[in-house]
């Protein structure tokens, strides 16, 4: 079996690619239209934080980004 014959093909992975896009700027503006008074406060306090935690923040939330897709 070729290697190519078990990979996704390309104009699916783009479609899935600029599907997740899409979900990821739908939650975000969503979250900015109903909430901006909230959105410019959360803003403000990831501003304040100390480098090394929202490192830390960043790599859990990357972390549970691939758990959640290595299970789908």
């Amino acid at each position: 079996v070729a290697a190519t014959e078990l990979s996704t093909p390309p104009d699916i992975a783009t479609t899935i690619l600029v599907s997740a896009i899409a979900l990821f700027l739908l939650f975000e503006g969503t979250l900015y239209a109903i909430f901006p008074e909230k959105t410019k406060k959360m803003i403000q306090m990831i501003l304040e934080l100390p480098l090394n935690s929202l490192r830390i923040f960043g790599l859990v939330m990357v972390i549970i980004g691939v758990t959640i897709l290595f299970l789908v």
